[in-house]
C-alpha cells in the first residue's frame, strides 16, 4: 500500500520534531539553570553586604570597649 519513500517521510518528520523539541528543552533548562544561579549569587552577595556591616559595627564596638 504505502512504499519505503513514505515510511522514511514519516521517519524523517519524526526526527526533526524531537530534534526541535529536544533543541526547546536543553534550552529552556539552560535558561532556568542560569536565572536560578543568578537569584542565588545575587542573594548571597546581598546578605554579604549586610553581614559586613553587622560585623564591622562588632568590631567597632568591641575597640571601644578595650
Amino acid at each position: 500500500m504505502y512504499g519505503f519513500g513514505f515510511f522514511f517521510t514519516i521517519f524523517r518528520d519524526g526526527i526533526e520534531m524531537f530534534g526541535l523539541i529536544m533543541f526547546s528543552g536543553i534550552f529552556l533548562g539552560l535558561v532556568f539553570l542560569l536565572a536560578t544561579g543568578s537569584i542565588i549569587y545575587f542573594k548571597q552577595l546581598t546578605e554579604a553586604h549586610a553581614d559586613c556591616d553587622k560585623v564591622f559595627r562588632f568590631l567597632l564596638a568591641k575597640m571601644r570597649c578595650a
